[in-house]
């Protein structure tokens, strides 16, 4: 702006120096001869031409340079901006120390996984070696996965602030000087500087993008040989499950061709199960948390239907429910272990014994002493086998040792299944398909006896091993099944009476039994626990997942089947937690107003709240899970919007309403109202409408609009008073000055009678046949005030028997009047 202003100032001055100069020179021009005059007026205009040319030029060089000056500045400022920028991301650059070691980690688990299969890999492949090390090597491909993306993501960016320093530093507008000095010298300082920024950030970029990429090159190549492992290990099972029935190795008896220390063995086969375990815990520590929850459900359920059979003293010691509420914790985890852990897509088996153990552990302690000392040993001799199975099951590769070890105790298993089953006692047992599962264990452990004497290694130990297991998951499941129909028995006997409408399952209509689809869910759970020992269950189980697990489209809109399911599945379960915590919020309604049952109607009163914080979470938890796109689900619910407001107003009235019970709180769960002319009890605040019990035991279904719209009176709420008026008559002639001071001293002696606000009696009225006495008192117990009513009724009568004071009735004197016509007709005779 100042340069500007000074440069039309100098213009000016020349604009008015050439004016001066024309107008000297016409002056002067009157004295010169006519000859002359037209060649000195050309020079001039020419000299003018010439100053005007040269000024224009300066002008124009200015205002060049100008803009030029405020393109560097902008060229400087993003400079500094990218260098500012470049500096805070290499400050928070992940730290390749802690990478590089990572990968080392990666690198010696990797070499772990390798060992067994491609090392050290004897004269047979394992197929429990092959399956914990496709696992584990599955895990480490993802964990490298995870680290590439994160280091690439990190090289694109340093990547990117390379580029833009070089396209920056390349610009030309950079190198232009202006031809002012001081602006020159302004501009070479800016440079300086900027060149002394640049070459730290420049080295460190260059140093930061080596290590990289270093790193890069790093993950590549491990992630390629990893990726290559697990197609060889997956060819590897193919052979295996191809040649199933081959001999392996020479006969039990037979000679020894090469063999690996015991020891070490051991030491890979704990370095393999203990990182397959720790991985796949990690990947799936969300659903490690939903389950602790769930056993937390279920203990506080079983619990409370605990309490309430103690409370109500309902059944004798020797009711077959009992056995479910034992151990309500042991129990809980004993359903809960055994029917969600199928949440867990293909764990390692060292994860599924965390399931299987604990459970048959609980099933011990509940039943013992409830099956007899025969049948206890039996559990416990089976219990023992499936401990060792396990254990020789977590050992990944073959030996001879081994092998004697898988022949003993096949051998007894058969022995003693036998005498079980021959000599048994099966008068005295409580499950009889047990039996049926005892000689599937002795015909499962015979074939592997067979097979491990004549070099059939792999498929003996799969026998082995399957047959303990299976009979202990077998034998669990029927008791989850006895546990879970106790339970619904229980459930169905206590909750007859109306609360049990909070938790929105009918028990009766459940009845006493679980559902069919339950038992043909734990038979094909055991099914898929017995197929996961084949490789051949793979082939059957991969096309399932593709079907699950492929994206499908239909015009925009991806999709899978496990999202679909997930979707749905999550909704419901979210609708089963929000009515479980309704249920377990409105257990008890209190009766008298206490502090601590002034809590629980404080918890009581957010119910609706939470359940729909609840719903809520789980429909966003659903929707992220189905990967719904949140733009177009924003669309539909619009349009739902419009529908609902126009064709459902009342149920959004209600609605709405429920919201404004829950927030504003003019009722609360457990409070005393009267609507409608009925008294009763608010048991619960649902979405649309609530539940009130009346004094006759009724539940009354309350919309909430009428609970706001309706003339509604609160008894709970303020001070917990209320006032209770009596109408007393006397007989004439009694002295009501007496009297009266006698009944107000009769109602301050009464406990149940507030002395604050003071009782008071007076006359109110003279009546037909008495005078009327009116008592007015106040109880702090609303829910009581009948009782209380009734009491000072009987002492008022008391009162006045003791007084001989009498409370008169209604009386009518009757007069019949013979009319003087009536007399004379009557005594005329009949003729006149």
């Amino acid at each position: 702006m100042v340069c500007w202003s000074l440069q039309r100032n100098r213009h000016a001055a020349v604009l008015l120096t050439a004016l001066l100069t024309l107008f000297c020179f016409s002056i002067s021009a009157q004295q010169i001869p006519d000859s002359s005059r037209h060649i000195d007026t050309d020079s001039l205009v020419k000299l003018l031409r010439q100053a005007t040319n040269k000024d224009r030029a300066v002008s124009i060089q200015k205002y060049q340079e100008g803009k030029m000056a405020l393109r560097q500045e902008a060229l400087t400022q993003d400079f500094k901006t990218t260098l500012l920028h470049a500096k805070t991301f290499l400050n928070r650059a992940p730290d390749t120390n802690a990478i590089n070691a990572e990968l080392s980690r990666l690198e010696h688990w990797f070499q772990i996984g390798r060992d067994g299969i491609f090392e050290n890999k004897g004269s047979a492949q394992s197929h429990r070696n092959l399956t914990t090390s496709g696992i584990l090597l599955n895990e480490l491909l993802r964990k490298t996965e995870g680290r590439k993306l994160s280091i690439d993501k990190y090289e694109h960016e340093l990547n990117n602030f390379r580029l833009r320093l070089d396209s920056l530093n390349s610009d030309s507008l950079l190198y232009y000087f202006s031809s002012d000095s001081a602006t020159l010298m302004q501009y070479l300082a800016t440079l300086i500087m900027l060149s002394k920024q640049v070459g730290p950030a420049d080295s460190n970029l260059t140093q930061a993008l080596f290590h990289a990429r270093a790193l890069q090159a790093r993950t590549n190549l491990l992630q390629s040989r990893i990726s290559a492992s697990l197609e060889e290990i997956n060819t590897y099972h193919r052979e295996l499950s191809d040649h199933t029935l081959n001999r392996e190795f020479s006969n039990l008896w037979g000679e020894i061709k090469s063999s690996r220390p015991i020891g070490e063995i051991l030491k890979f086969s704990r370095e393999k199960n203990q990182l397959a375990f720790w991985f796949y815990a990690q990947n799936h520590w969300g659903r490690l948390v939903l389950l602790g929850l769930l056993l937390i459900a279920a203990t506080f359920f079983l619990n409370s239907l605990k309490k309430k059979l103690a409370e109500e003293n309902s059944a004798p010691e020797n009711h077959h429910g009992r056995l479910a509420l034992r151990y309500p914790f042991l129990s809980a985890l004993t359903i809960v272990f055994s029917i969600f852990q199928f949440m867990f897509p293909d764990p390692p088996f060292i994860f599924c014994c965390i399931f299987w153990v604990p459970a048959a552990i609980s099933l011990t302690i509940i039943f013992r002493g409830f099956i007899t000392r025969y049948w206890m040993i039996v559990w416990l001799m089976m219990f023992a086998q499936f401990l060792f199975a396990s254990f020789d099951n977590l050992i990944l590769q073959a030996s001879r040792i081994e092998r004697y070890y898988i022949f003993t105790f096949s051998l007894l298993g058969v022995i003693y299944g036998l005498m079980v089953l021959l000599r048994g006692r099966r008068s005295e047992l409580r499950e009889k398909h047990i039996l049926w599962f005892i000689a599937f264990v002795v015909v499962l452990e015979f074939a592997a006896t067979l097979f491990n004497l004549s070099g059939r290694y792999n498929y003996a130990k799969t026998l082995y091993v399957s047959g303990f297991v299976n009979v202990i998951i077998a034998i669990t499941f029927l008791w989850v099944v006895r546990l879970v129909n106790e339970t619904l028995m229980l459930a169905s006997e206590i909750y007859k009476r109306p609360e049990k409408k909070s938790f929105y399952i009918n028990f009766e209509r459940v009845g006493k039994q679980a559902p069919g689809i339950f038992y043909i869910f734990l038979v094909t759970g055991w099914f898929i626990i017995f197929g996961r020992n084949f490789y051949a269950f793979k082939l059957i189980a991969d096309p399932i997942q593709d079907f699950l697990f492929t994206e499908r489209t239909i015009g925009q809109y991806s999709f899978s089947i496990k999202g679909i399911v997930l979707f749905f599945g999550i909704l419901f379960i979210a609708a089963i937690v929000s009515r479980v915590v309704s249920y377990f919020a409105s257990d008890k309604i209190p009766v008298h107003s206490s502090s601590a049952d002034q809590r629980r109607i404080g918890l009581g009163s957010w119910i609706l709240l939470v359940r729909i914080a609840i719903i809520s979470m789980g429909l966003f938890l659903a929707v992220a899970a189905a990967g719904m796109p949140l733009d177009r689900i924003t669309i539909i619910l619009g349009a739902l919007g419009v529908g609902v407001g126009l064709g459902l107003q009342a149920l959004v009235s209600n609605l709405v309403s429920g919201l404004i019970l829950a927030f504003e709180k003019p009722v609360n769960v457990g409070d005393l109202i009267e609507v409608a002319g009925k008294t009763g009890t608010i048991r619960s605040i649902g979405f649309r409408s609530s539940v009130v019990t009346s004094i006759d035991g009724s539940s009354v279904i309350i919309p909430n609009g009428d609970l706001l719209n309706g003339n509604l009176v609160n008894w709970s709420q303020g001070m917990g008073l209320r006032r209770i008026d009596l109408l007393v008559g006397v007989a004439y002639g009694t002295d009501v000055n007496a009297l009266l001071p006698q009944i107000n001293e009769l109602l301050q002696a009464n406990k149940r009678v507030l002395s604050t606000p003071t009782p008071v009696a007076f006359a109110e009225a003279f009546n037909d046949s008495s005078i009327d006495l009116k008592l007015i008192f106040w109880t702090p117990h609303p829910r009581e005030y009948l009782s209380i009513k009734s009491e000072v009724i009987g002492q008022v009568l008391a009162l006045f028997d003791q007084k001989g004071i009498v409370i008169p009735f209604p009386q009518r004197d009757l007069h019949i009047y013979n009319h003087p016509d009536n007399k004379q007709d009557k005594g005329s005779p009949s003729g006149g």
